[in-house]
């Protein structure tokens, strides 16, 4: 891991500085001098990218050599210090700026924070199930205790062996048909000299934390505002559906669950599933729960996902980009990421061909472009010619041997109608579903049409020997039910805070306000009371609770806003002949090409944008900086708007 830890970083801004310098929104405040303020998207594309070269460049000599030993991992930390040496060689030819003075924006700290207690929550679960010493023995958690022993048979297999392609260690002499460079990262450690527990923690851990960053970065790009990113963030990772009523045994004091199950051995429902073996509130195929939580029973047990997962949202975000934005700078990276995605998780692989299809046949059908269908041809024909030896050679070798492909109807259920199954699984979100789609623009349709054919795919054909692994699919779609749902709630937000800000004063505001606090405060109170006096405590599926709370919380941050953020009477005018604007902000785009002047709503800007541009190239001062003190400089004289 050491090896590589120098290289990542400048490694990253030679290779998406040129992208995002093109195509994103600059929002420079007051104050920052010379710094060189950078979005975190593109540190997050970097880490990604240097997890993809720790994962996959000491695996291309190890195939060429059949062994995996401490020599092919030194080969490939060469061959990316020298990746490394030729970006930044180019990046300083081209004047760019690389990393000096680096800071992140101060409107992409806040969001970052609301990610944290997400990331204490899976370390505190990866420390505690994951080969936990004690009285001279290791133990696991009932979620690993299974695939752990798996991972650990491929890793010792590699790194102890030195056998490529690993081995079941069980079973010598059969190759693996798993995806199995979810491994070589820990397997490299183990070569260094690391021990078993921190050669696979550390690599697990940075992944799960660019899981977070991925998942916040894919839903700021599609619903643009970062609170609603973070709400979508939330709802992935701890939303809930209708399950926890099974656990409310408050009315009569009995075990209500367990006597549904045919288990009386518990007096209630939360000893039940504390002490029972493998008993998790959201997987009891017995009462038709079977949607679990992704950090809990996907990303902490299942290793082939967490790293799936990992190069999946940097995937969609690049696709997005290009199919979405039309930005052809997105589709190397593009290229590159898919391209090796099949022997790191093949489920997020077919989940990206799905998505790129869909997308695909929606602008070919809309308007042939010879020029988009030669990027659509070259992405596709790229990505298939380097995916073929990974696909033939491990995954589909073993899709023959066991015949997994087959047709099957309704997923995992056994127990419930169709459409029941997935409002008690998925709750709330899944009835805010055709609402969404309804209400919001046709540019959220069509986002929303890939993973509403994915889920028609994941309910119809099975890619595994087990049913119930379809929802590594299916939870690619359910991401995208989370972003629909936080950016419809965003937009009843906004028009609710119209409606209020139109009809009522500000001090009606701040009793309505008041009032609202009151009742939240009054209804938590007796919740409690009934808690404390109640014959037996409440029992609940805590995401669910977490949840509305969530909710509850961020309703409140809306209105707050509404009421602080809005007219209060302390108007700043900096040109008082400027003729006043209905925004209290206005947006610069930082861009260097005319496309700004189909994306934005006023051509005017998007030519003031290019032609700074181009007065800024013609001399020495070419930096982020600059171009946007000039923006700046030209709004404050010539509107009564501050420039965001």
């Amino acid at each position: 891991m050491h090896c590589y830890s120098p290289c990542i970083l400048r490694f990253a801004g030679c290779c998406f500085e040129p992208l995002y310098f093109q195509r994103s929104v600059v929002c420079v405040p007051y104050g920052w001098g010379g710094k060189c303020c950078i979005p975190v998207e593109m540190l997050w594309l970097g880490l990604v990218l240097g997890l993809f070269g720790l994962s996959w460049l000491p695996a291309l000599f190890a195939f060429a050599t059949g062994r995996f030993s401490l020599l092919e991992n030194l080969l490939g930390a060469l061959l990316m210090g020298l990746l490394a040496g030729a970006g930044i060689y180019y990046a300083r030819k081209q004047g760019r700026c690389l990393l000096k003075g680096l800071s992140l924006h101060r409107e992409e700290c806040w969001p970052l924070l609301a990610l944290l207690p997400l990331l204490f929550i899976g370390g505190y679960l990866f420390s505690t199930h994951i080969l936990q010493p004690k009285d001279g023995s290791l133990y696991v958690g009932q979620t690993t205790y299974g695939d752990l022993a798996m991972h650990l048979g491929f890793i010792s297999s590699m790194a102890r062996q030195g056998t490529f392609p690993p081995e079941y260690s069980i079973f010598p002499g059969h190759g693996v048909n798993y995806p199995f460079l979810c491994e070589t990262s820990s397997a490299s450690m183990a070569v260094l000299g690391a021990d078993l527990r921190s050669a696979y923690l550390i690599p697990a851990l940075y992944a799960y934390m660019l899981v977070l960053l991925g998942v916040y970065c894919l839903m700021r790009q599609w619903l643009k505002r970062p609170w609603r990113a973070v709400l979508g963030c939330w709802l992935f990772f701890l939303g809930g559906g209708f399950g926890f009523a099974y656990f409310l045994d408050r009315l009569n004091g009995s075990s209500t669950l367990s006597a549904l199950l045919g288990d009386t051995g518990f007096a209630t429902n939360l000893s039940w599933l504390l002490d029972g073996y493998y008993k998790t509130p959201t997987n009891l195929p017995e009462i038709g729960l079977r949607w679990v939580n992704p950090i809990v029973d996907m990303l902490v047990p299942q290793r082939a996902t967490l790293f799936g997962w990992v190069f999946l949202f940097p995937c969609l975000y690049l696709l997005h980009d290009w199919a979405f934005c039309r930005r052809k700078e997105s589709l190397p990276g593009l290229i590159l990421l898919a391209a090796g995605l099949p022997l790191l998780h093949t489920h997020s692989f077919l989940a990206l061909g799905i998505l790129s299809g869909v997308y695909c046949l929606m602008e070919l059908c809309s308007g042939f472009d010879k020029k988009r269908f030669l990027g659509w041809a070259l992405y596709g024909g790229i990505v298939i010619l380097l995916a073929a030896p990974q696909l033939f050679g491990f995954a589909f070798r073993q899709a023959g041997e066991s015949g997994m492909v087959r047709l099957h109807l309704n997923w995992a259920n056994e127990v419930d109608g169709y459409l029941w199954f997935y409002i008690k699984n998925m709750g709330w979100m899944f009835l805010l579903l055709l609402p969404g789609l309804l209400l919001l623009s046709r540019r959220d349709r069509r986002i929303m049409a890939g993973p509403l054919v994915l889920w028609g795919i994941g309910e119809l054909v099975v890619f595994q020997p087990n049913v119930y692994d379809n929802n590594k699919l299916l939870f690619v779609w359910f991401f995208y039910l989370c972003g629909l749902t936080a950016k419809l709630l965003g937009y009843l937000f906004h028009r609710w805070n119209r409606y209020i800000a139109s009809h009522s004063t500000k001090e009606e505001r701040q009793s309505l306000l008041a009032l609202l606090h009151g009742l939240c405060l009054l209804l938590t109170c007796l919740y409690a009371l009934t808690g404390f006096l109640g014959d037996t405590p409440l029992n609940f599926r805590q995401s669910g609770l977490l949840t509305v709370c969530l909710g509850l919380l961020l309703s409140a941050f809306e209105m707050v806003k509404s009421l602080f953020m809005g007219d209060n009477d302390k108007k700043k005018i900096i040109n008082d002949k400027a003729k006043p604007l209905a925004e209290r902000w206005i947006t610069i785009s930082a861009c260097r090409s005319d496309q700004v002047n189909v994306e934005m709503k006023s051509p005017t800007v998007g030519k003031l944008t290019y032609a700074l541009w181009k007065e800024l190239k013609n001399r020495d001062k070419v930096n982020n900086y600059e171009f946007i003190r000039r923006i700046r400089k030209f709004v404050n004289r010539n509107t009564g708007s501050r420039s965001q």
